[in-house]
């Protein structure tokens, strides 16, 4: 009940927070006759960021509570290993990978990868006294596969979040013809622009090869769009989309007779933020095939006709 009601509460406060730098802006403008106001990333890192972090690491200790069995001090000693393994694992990963330590990082990506180890530890011994082990992983309720999908949506989404905030690299840079910039190891060569027909717009469109360890990786054709029944000027990014990484490349405003303003992002595990919300989103429909909720439902269905008809 403890953790359900932490949960709950923690979620309230985490929706709130979000509310209120979101509204806020807008109650102060209306307040003082037009001045404005941001709320931006210092705020949601002070109030948010805390708040979420309670609440994953209650996600991870959640998978040993049971209901009115398990005591606080047997809690940390089931958990404790896992959350140690964690935090010695990421950052090891961390002082090797070569792209800097963040603190920040260390704490979130090690609650995400803890989340794991006790998704699979819960599994573990939910099958460890069965004589067929696999067949009993497979002939759990629907309900438990579905938190099983939503804890690990919520390790990958916090994971994608975390690094692609502390670890994406932007550059906006002036490039003519036969210019090459560096971004986060990749070699991005800038082979110059083509005038391109669309089905109802006009295009520049700039040609830029990324090269990575001396092998190209993929060319990438941004455009600036001019259509002319609207009379409005668009601009499409290139994306290589990868499962580890994206790269993408933007076209601003020609400068001078040659060259381009270009602007060239690198975010790491951005994909993961959508494939988390994905898994979230399928560990609830998952839940909702669950046989039990239909027979309470068909349970209830039989008894309120019976209650009519008796009085």
């Amino acid at each position: 009940e403890t953790m359900l009601l932490a949960n709950n509460l923690l979620l309230v406060v985490a929706a709130a927070s979000v509310l209120l730098g979101t509204i806020y802006p807008l109650i102060y403008e209306a307040i003082t006759d037009g001045k404005k106001i941001s709320v931006g990333p210092p705020y949601f890192n002070t109030v948010f960021v805390p708040v979420v972090t309670v609440l994953f690491v209650l996600m991870a200790l959640s998978t040993s509570s049971r209901w009115r069995h398990t005591s606080i001090r047997d809690l940390i000693r089931e958990q404790w290993p896992l959350a140690a393994a964690s935090l010695v694992g990421v950052g090891v990963l961390l002082l090797i990978n070569g792209k800097g330590f963040e603190p920040q990082v260390l704490i979130t990506v090690a609650i995400a990868l803890w989340i794991l180890l006790s998704l699979i530890r819960e599994m573990l011994a939910r099958v460890r006294n069965k004589s067929a082990r696999l067949r009993a992983l497979f002939l759990q309720p629907a309900s438990y596969y579905g938190m099983l999908f939503g804890h690990l949506g919520i390790a990958v989404a916090i994971t994608g979040v975390c690094l692609t905030v502390y670890y994406s690299v932007e550059k906006d840079v002036r490039m003519a013809a036969g210019d090459m910039v560096e971004v986060a190891g990749y070699q991005v060569t800038f082979n110059g622009m083509s005038k391109v027909k669309g089905p109802n717009y006009l295009a520049d469109r700039g040609e830029l090869v990324v090269v990575y360890d001396d092998e190209i990786v993929t060319t990438l054709w941004p455009e600036k769009r001019y259509y002319p029944a609207a009379q409005n000027v668009m601009t499409e990014a290139d994306i290589d989309a990868g499962l580890f990484r994206d790269v993408y490349v933007a076209l601003g405003e020609a400068v001078g007779e040659s060259a381009w303003a270009v602007r060239i992002h690198y975010k790491p595990f951005v994909r993961w933020v959508w494939f988390g919300g994905l898994l979230i989103m399928l560990g609830g429909m998952v839940t909702l095939a669950d046989r039990r909720y239909r027979r309470i439902r068909a349970g209830r269905t039989v008894v309120a006709p019976a209650l009519g008809s008796t009085a």
